[in-house]
Order: C-alpha cells, then structure tokens, then sequence
C-alpha cells in the first residue's frame, strides 16, 4: 500500500503543466546566439544582444507589478531569471519551478482575436509574472514543509494537488485583464465557446468543465478559470483570492480533501460547484438577454452533409467567382486540411490539399492561388522555429512551397499572380512589409514602418497598387492603408481603437473585417476611400469571423461559431444591420464586471522608463544548482537523488544513491550532460557495492564509468515530423570478487541510434494515421566474444474506422545480453522468461486499437474519465540456440569466477531449458494473444494520463510458467 501512495504521489508531481525537465530534453539554442542580461531585485532578464529595449520593457514591467499590484495574490517576493526567445516562431511563454525560472516566446500572433489591441510583450510579462506571484506566494505551511525535503519537485507538483488547473490561468487573465485595456477579459472571441453552449442550453458539469472532453467542444481552463475568480471577486472582493491561497495550503483535518474548494466556501461563502453553478446562472441570465435584444441576422448557412453531433470547425473561407468556397477544415479526427464546397453540386466538399505542421493555419486567396505558412525546424536547434511560404496553384493543382526561410507571416500572392506580400519579423522584434517576387524570391519593396507598429494580415486591393494591414501601437489597433507608390504614403481606414480588429477582405470599394465593437464579434465593412462610415453586415449570436468577398458577387462569406464548431455562412454585401458614426475607443469586460481594487489600474508606459546597465552572459554554468531532490524508502531499501540544471538547460547533472538492507547493497551514481553544441556529452558513473558473501553469489564490488554523445536532429516535411538521434558510449567496467580475490576489467562500447517519422495527430487519434519508428543498437564487450545487436521497430496505418489504429511492432536481436550488457529488448507479452545465450531472438506483434467509450465520468472529485480504449494484440516470438554448449563454454573462460555459484549452474546448464530446446529444432517459441483495456483519465489536478490492464493468453507455457493467463497492470504518462 505504501508503494501505491508513494507512486501515486510521484505521479501527480510529474503531472504538472509546469514540469520542464523532461530525459532528453537539453540545450537547442542558436550556438552563435550573443546573450545579455540586466537585473533589478525582482527578476534578471537575458536576452539575445540587440534586443535591450524589449528586455528593459519585461524587467521594468514585472519589477513595476512586484512593488506596486501585488495586493489582489499576496506580497511575497523571489527573484526569478527570465530568458526572451526570438528565435522560436511560437507565440507562448511559461513559468517553471521545477527548476525555478521563465521564458517568454517573443513572436506576437498575427491572428488579434487571440490578443486583442495589448502589446504582446506587455501581456505575456503580466501574465506570465503573475504565475510566479501564485507559486511564490504558495510556498507556504504544507508546501513549504514538502519542498524542505524534495526541493523543487514539491514545489511544483504540491501546488497542482490544492490548486485546480483554472485557478492558475484564470487569475492570470484577471491580471492581464485588469493592468491594461485589452487582455482577454476584453475578447469576444474569448467566451466564444461558453457563450454557443449556453445560448444553446447545453450546460456540463464542473468537472466535465475542469478537465475537458475529446468527443465534445469544452471552454479550456483559461476560460473557466476567468470566470470562476471574476465571480469569487465579485462575491467577496478583490482581495479574496489572496486569502484562499494563504489557508488552502495549510493543514487542517477539515481540509485534508478537496482544501481548495473548503477554503474557498469559507471565504466566498461557496465552494467550487457552487460558485460554478452561480457562475454559469448569471452568464445565462446575461447573454439571453443580450440575445433577445438584438437585431435580426438574415444570414443563411452554407450547407454541408456532416451529422450535427460532429465537431468539425470550416475556418478562414474564401469565395470564388464561380461561388465555389475554399476553406480549412479540420475535427477532433481529422488534421487540417483545404477543402472545396461546391453549392451548385449539392455542396459537394472536396478535398484538396492538407496544411502542414504550422502555427497558422489561415490562409489566402488571390482568385487563383491559395496560400499559407508552414514550420520549419532547425535540424541541431529546436529553439530556431521559422516558416516556408507555401502556395496552392488551383489551376495546376499543384503545392509548392518557396525556398525562402524566415520569419515571414500572412503570405498573400498578389491579384497578377507574380508577387507576395508578406509580414516579417525581424530579430530584433521589429515588422515590417516586404513584397517578394515569386520567381525569383528576391525582396522587390520593403514599406516603411516608421511608427513601429505590429503589423498583421496585409491584403492587396485590387489594382495591386496599395497594402491594407491591420497595426496595432500604443495598446490600440486600427486598419492602415500604404502605397506602393508615391512615397508610399499610409493613412488610416478605421480609426485607433482598444477594440480587436482582425480577418479581413477588400473588394474595389470596401475592406470588409471582423470587430468587437458591439461586444461580440461581427463582421464590418469600412470605404478604402473618402468617409469614415462604419457599417455592420452581421448579428451573429455568438461570434462571426474571417470574413469573405468577391468583387463579382453580391456575397459576404464567413465563419460563425457554433456548440459543434465553426459553420460557414452568407449575406448580401448591400445588406447590412446598421452604419456606426463612431466606433469606441475603451473595450468593456465581457462576461460580467470585473471587481478591482485600487492598485489594479492599467499600467502607463511612463511607470516602466528605467535603465539598466547591460551585463555579458555567459552560458551555460550560470544558475547551476540543485533544483530537487528526492528520499525513497521500502521495505528493503532506502535512497535518494539530486537533480542540477542551469537556466539554459545546456548542463544537466543528478546523484543518486541507495542501500538495500537485505543484501546490504550500496548502489551510487551520477550523471552529467552537456548539451551546448549539437553533439550532447554525457558521462556517466555507477557504483555498486554488495558485502555480504552468499551460497550462491559472492560478495562483490562494481564500478562502471561511461562517457559519450548523442546527436538529436529533427524536421517537419509537411503532416510529418521526423527526428533522429545517433548516439554513442564507451563504458570502463571493474569488477571485484572480494570473496575469491579475483578481478576483471572488461570494456565495453554501445553505439545506436533511432529514426521516426510521424503523421501529426487529431485530437481523437489513438494511434498516427501513418508513421514508422526504428531503433538499431550494436553493444560488444571489447577483447571477448559477446556482442549483442539488434533492430526493433513499429509501422502505424489507419484502421477501419477514423479514430482505429493498426501498430505493427517488430524487432530482432542477435545473442542475448549477459552480466556485462543491458538487456532493452521487448519480448512477447505475458512472459516473464528469458533464455541465455540465445543466438537470435525475432519477434512480431500486431495490434489493433480502437476507442470504446467516451464517458466524461467523475468519480467523486477523485478521477474523471475521458476515455475507455482497447488494444487487441498478438505477439509471436521465436528464439534460436544453435551453439548452447559452446556458449557455456566460452563464458566460463571469460568469468570463471562466476561460474562457480549454484544459480548458473542450475540456470545456465539446466536439463529443462537442454530439453526443450533439442525437442523443438533449437527453436524456442513465445506466442502470445490478447487484450488491453486503457482508461485516459485525469487524477485530481493531473495532466492527462492512461492507465489499463493486459490479459495475455501464452500459446507456449513452459516448466517455468505453469499458467496459460498473464494479466499485467499498465501506466503510461502521456506528457
């Protein structure tokens, strides 16, 4: 029993979002990279050189919030490093504390129904900061006392126990929300998903709201958790929530279960489910009401054959002349693809072409040519993400992609079809315009962007003369537009607004865009010349995006959201539901009124002018120190281990030890990885000491010392991502009989590598719809004959059905490893017998999986269950032994000191195993068949993890397996 409360423990530690050190997961930064830092007493920022503004911008911003917003989650203060990326084409960012520390992801997203009007990096330093304020300021009472003994590993996962998922992002968007005036608080787009379900009387439970669903749409945590502390401030004040965290992590019998959700009844006056029920009741009264008063909407549906209990989301459509409709669709079982709706064929669809492994999926259309980005990873440098253009001909139906690699975004080819117009981003965080000749990919114009705006989805107008684009500067956004000509003169369309602004679409007279002026997001349509007259064309209940034209037709095309996903619809351009003379400047909270106190004002640029003096970095020893720590003990054995990193993750090094009380067994090791270069070092060391001298095995002393390298390259190549990792050790081993005097001091080398390539997988996947892994290892004891080789690997293909999976497992290995070789070969399921000395060993399994259920089931707050799947298997294996006696031999001449106790012999020349293997040719079968059930199932405040178990029927018992059933329990984390 104690083992399962430790292991589960261990589990859920490792379950946090929040867990960044992953095996293998080390350095993939530019080599070449320059990098600064400047410090306050709150945090030190480091950054690539040239980039000081922006790091002076972070260090200012989150020093700023320390001494001046800290009221509403508590005052405590530790100094964390904060490392800016603008290398990587993500845009994201994350908090660790395992070890403690932060990146921010520099690129601002192009799509601003994401961002709304906020600076990027104002949004991602408030939200971000805000996490370090919550597990600061929960290093208290319980977990404080469980970081003193497992250091950072307590303090990352203890947190995830108390603390639901929703309460860490919710809060942090209540922060973004309040100290500017955008953040999320502000987009429609935002609640898009729970205003659909409640306008559509579908209400789920809180914890089908706290986990979420694969068969069903589910507002994330984020959204959740918005809501959930908006409603507690408005309930108690803002301060509440600073009060909860300061008591759910103390230790008390009466909260020992559930401690967040009984704090929170105390200081709100309501628990969890209850604040969630009030919650969802006062969002319904709210939007039903907002819903009864709005104009009529005379758009219709485009309509498409798929049942109404699918989620599937047609984004981003485009209207041709001959009203066929190209758009991107993409499901819960199916990856994103373009596909053609024809409405004069019935609305036949037709696929006609997948989208890559990219950051965004939008794409645009010329009349003739689609086109879009995709990722490209750099090969040695996972850190260094960038995009290829890529172009759909619809004429040629052909795809070809660009040779050019950067950081471009929003690709448009322009209406004569020879040139593209495109967002790049420098390194230095600036964007900028540029137009490409597609023939010769060489840069033609760069416009000028003398204000410094973020520029997002330029647009040609129709003469291809001039450049719509959306800028945003100053926490406002408006549309621009810039000739080409006569000194490339930009004026405004819209006027500057904290509204978002994003989709767009021009015709000879119009831009036609999608805005949140009137609190939920429609589409709108403004004169490219003369008279700033605004008029609205939608009244969607929900939300309408990405709008649509062509200057033939009398349509407007767009996406709506739905409780099932986005649906596509249609309106006449002429018609629309009013004109707007002014369009407001200040964005309202969406949802309900956001309680604040005092402190809890927008943050003026003029509080964050500080200058700081800028300090070389040098990489990577910096910030090298233990980060956790762990202390395990059974029955028999007792041990434990540290674990050091730096800020880059570039050197890795752990201790271990452990002692077994039976054997009195001391076991040390240690390991070091260096992963600055391409090449990762790594040295390693074992010791392990046994004193007491048995019948049957003699005290010894084991020494291993190992050094060598790996080499971990990856790629995407459109649907797939490839990697490949080739690595190397050389091991000194000494060995010490204490009971016979005797030595021996073999050497012994390992060289392998492995290779996959994986088709991306939807959301209901169980297996890759195609993909091939294979790993080849060749280990020899140097100077002596053992030597052990093999080649193991799967072949995934799509089942019969879309969510189905056939894995083909397969794997051969020459000779079986002894003492000095590690045996990592997977043998057929249900035996726990391995021969020695087999000459070759094959092996081939066959699976089919498939789901079973869906049941969004709770069990009592404890575990809630997403998903039952099973697994039917058959493994047939087949081991040869031709030399068994010479086998014997050799060994014995190579250790005779190890031969000499009564387990080899009674193993190594047992009559039985002789027997069976003379009576079947020196052939010796393991056959196996079965089932597995899983269950994909979140465990309190864990990420996603499979649990199940295995019934193996064996076809071939031997003496030593008396039973023809084996069952097994299985876990598999799933990071």
């Amino acid at each position: 029993m104690k083992k399962i409360a430790i292991s589960f423990l261990y589990i859920l530690f490792l379950s946090t979002p929040l867990f960044s050190q992953s095996s293998g997961n080390y350095g993939g930064y530019p080599l070449h990279q320059n990098w600064k830092y400047i410090e306050t007493d709150i945090a030190r920022v480091v950054y690539p050189a040239g980039l000081k503004s922006t790091a002076e911008r972070v260090l200012n911003m989150v020093t700023y919030i320390a001494y001046e917003k800290d009221l509403s989650i508590g005052t405590k203060n530790k100094k964390i490093s904060i490392l800016l990326n603008n290398t990587n084409g993500i845009s994201n960012g994350y908090v660790s504390v395992f070890p403690f520390q932060s990146e921010l992801y520099t690129l601002s997203p192009q799509d601003l129904y994401q961002l709304g009007s906020t600076n990027w990096i104002d949004q991602l330093s408030i939200h971000e900061y805000r996490h370090v304020q919550q597990y600061v300021n929960m290093k208290e009472n319980l977990v404080a006392l469980f970081t003193y003994f497992t250091g950072d590993y307590a303090w990352a996962g203890v947190p995830n126990i108390i603390f639901p998922k929703w309460f860490f992002e919710g809060d942090a968007v209540v922060a973004e929300t309040a100290l500017t005036k955008g953040g999320r608080g502000r987009l429609p787009a935002f609640f898009k998903e729970e205003r659909a379900l409640t306008l559509d009387s579908i209400q789920y439970g809180y914890r089908k709201r706290e986990y979420g669903s694969l068969k069903d749409i589910v507002p994330n945590h984020y959204n959740l958790g918005y809501n959930m502390v908006r409603e507690g401030r408005e309930i108690a004040g803002p301060n509440v929530w600073s009060d909860v965290i300061n008591n759910a992590t103390k230790f008390k019998l009466r909260q020992i279960i559930y401690p967040f959700s009984v704090v929170s009844n105390k200081y709100i006056g309501m628990g969890t489910n209850k604040l969630y029920k009030r919650m969802l009741q006062n969002q319904e009264i709210r939007w039903r009401e907002e819903w009864l008063n709005m104009d009529k909407d005379n758009s219709t549906q485009v309509p498409i054959h798929i049942s109404h209990k699918k989620v599937v989301f047609y984004q981003y459509p485009k209207l041709a002349e001959n009203k066929e409709i190209y758009a991107v669709k993409s499901s819960y079982d199916r990856t994103a693809r373009i596909v053609q709706i024809s409405e004069i064929e019935g609305s036949k669809e037709t696929e006609i072409t997948s989208i890559g492994i990219t950051q965004d999926r939008s794409i645009t259309y010329n009349g003739f040519k689609l086109a879009w980005t995709e990722s490209v990873i750099d090969p040695f440098f996972r850190e260094r993400l960038r995009n290829k253009i890529t172009i759909y001909d619809l004429g040629t139906k052909k795809k070809y992609q660009l040779g050019k690699v950067g950081y471009y975004y929003s690709p448009m080819v322009s209406n004569d079809g020879e040139k593209l117009v495109v967002v790049e981003k420098k390194i230095d965080l600036s964007y900028q315009i540029v137009i490409i000749d597609i023939k010769t990919e060489k840069i033609l114009q760069t416009l000028p962007n003398t204000n410094k705006c973020f520029i997002s989805q330029p647009q040609w107008t129709k003469d291809d003369r001039e450049i719509i684009f959306i800028a945003q500067k100053d926490d406002k956004v408006a549309i621009v537009r810039q000739s080409l000509y006569n000194g490339m003169k930009a004026s405004l369309i819209t006027p500057w607004t904290h509204h978002t602004i994003s989709g767009m679409d021009t015709d000879e007279q119009y831009v036609y865009f999608g805005a949140s002026f009137s609190g939920i997001d429609q589409i709108y349509s403004a004169p490219l010349i003369g008279e700033r007259r605004i008029r609205q064309h939608t009244n969607d209940k929900v939300g309408a995006y990405f709008p649509t034209v062509n200057p033939v037709l009398d349509t407007l095309v767009y996406s709506n959201f739905t409780s099932k996903g986005y649906r596509i619809r249609k309106v006449s351009k002429r018609d629309f539901i009013k004109k707007i003379s002014h369009i407001p400047l200040q964005a309202n909270t969406i949802g309900g009124k956001l309680v604040v106190n005092d402190e809890e004002t927008p943050i003026q640029t003029a509080s964050l002018d500080s200058v700081h003096i800028e300090h070389d970095f040098h990489r990577p020893l910096y910030n090298f120190r233990p980060y956790a720590w762990t202390v395990y003990m059974d029955r028999n054995y007792f041990g434990g281990q540290i674990l050091f990193t730096g800020l880059f993750k570039e050197l890795y090094a752990n201790l271990g030890f452990k002692y077994n009380s039976l054997d009195e067994m001391i076991h040390f090791n240690g390991e070091i990885i260096y992963a600055k270069y391409p090449v990762n070092i790594l040295v390693k060391g074992v010791l392990k000491e046994n004193h007491v001298p048995r019948e049957d095995i003699n005290s010894y002393e084991d020494y291993r010392w190992s050094f060598g390298g790996s080499l971990p390259l990856q790629w995407y190549l459109n649907n797939y991502s490839l990697s490949m990792n080739l690595h190397s050790t050389y091991t000194f081993h000494k060995v010490h009989w204490t009971g016979q005097h005797k030595k021996f001091t073999p050497q012994s080398y390992f060289i392998g590598g492995n290779f996959s390539i994986m088709h991306q997988k939807a959301k209901k996947n169980l297996y890759p719809r195609f993909g091939q892994y294979i790993s080849l290892r060749y280990q020899k004891v140097k100077a002596n004959p053992e030597v052990v080789s093999s080649v193991e690997g799967a072949s995934y293909l799509p089942g019969l059905a879309a969510n189905h999976g056939i894995k083909i497992d397969y794997g051969y290995q020459s000779n079986t490893p002894s003492y000095i070789l590690e045996d990592t070969f997977n043998y057929s399921r249900g035996y726990t017998e391995r021969l020695p000395y087999i000459d070759q060993t094959k092996r081939v399994g066959i699976n089919y999986a498939l789901p079973l259920f869906y049941p969004d089931f709770d069990i009592i707050g404890l575990a809630y269950i997403k998903r039952m799947w099973t697994t039917l298997f058959y493994d047939y294996q087949t081991s040869q032994l031709n030399n068994y006696i010479d086998y014997i031999d050799s060994y014995r001449q190579i250790y005779p000191y190890a031969s000499d106790n009564k387990v080899f012999e009674s193993i190594y020349h047992g009559e039985d195993v002789q027997k069976g293997v003379v009576e079947n040719n020196n052939r010796y079968f393991q056959r196996s068949y079965g089932v597995e059930l899983y269950f994909d199932l979140n465990i309190f405040n864990s990420s996603l993890i499979t649990i199940g178990g295995r019934a193996s029927y064996l076809l071939d018992p031997s003496e030593y397996i008396n039973t023809k059933m084996s069952y097994n329990f299985i876990l598999v984390k799933n990071f």
